[in-house]
């Protein structure tokens, strides 16, 4: 394996990352933000209700969008196989 292949594989796997996670953890910090912006105009200050926004949310994204999340991470997966079979 050359270092351009090894350099290739190692830019895909951290597009893969960054697509996969950077939605889940976008959308999760979104949620906390909202809910604390809520807390501090209202004076709540339960600490369990951004916790409880973040998990829902990523619950959410992860049920709507599972498949897109998980595309990145399967064209790496079939692209590192490629990569295998010609290794001799």
């Amino acid at each position: 394996m050359t270092p351009d292949a090894l350099h290739h594989l190692l830019h895909e796997a951290a597009m893969a990352m960054a697509v996969g996670g950077g939605i889940l953890v976008g959308s999760a910090a979104l949620a906390g933000f909202l809910v604390a912006f809520l807390q501090s105009a209202t004076q709540i200050q339960d600490q369990t209700l951004p916790l409880l926004a973040k998990i829902g949310t990523a619950a959410i994204i992860l049920y709507w969008a599972f498949g897109a999340l998980t595309a990145p991470l399967m064209a790496y997966t079939r692209l590192v196989f490629d990569f295998a079979r010609l290794v001799p």
